[in-house]
């Protein structure tokens, strides 16, 4: 939860910074893409396959985080068997 908090964050500082409006209801997938484009670092945006398989693993990140906050974090009820993550999905 925090780690999905810190990028949303800082995508919408940046999208601030920018002086670009977003809806601040998107979700952080949506505004990582929209502040990547931002600072043409998409994979799209780049010739070389070493820099497309690095930001394409940025994105891949995001989404990783925002499935575990989903799945595991504490922002969504828990029913009688929830499910916690363990120690080493921290680190």
């Amino acid at each position: 939860t925090s780690a999905r908090a810190l990028v949303e964050s800082v995508c919408k500082l940046i999208l601030d910074a920018q002086d670009i409006t977003y809806d601040a209801g998107q979700d952080v997938n949506k505004l990582y893409r929209h502040a990547a484009r931002t600072l043409k670092l998409g994979a799209s945006d780049h010739d070389q396959q070493v820099f497309k398989q690095i930001l394409t693993g940025c994105a891949s990140a995001i989404e990783g985080f925002a499935s575990v906050r989903n799945s595991l974090g504490d922002a969504h009820g828990q029913g009688a068997n929830p499910v916690a993550p363990a120690p080493r999905h921290g680190g």
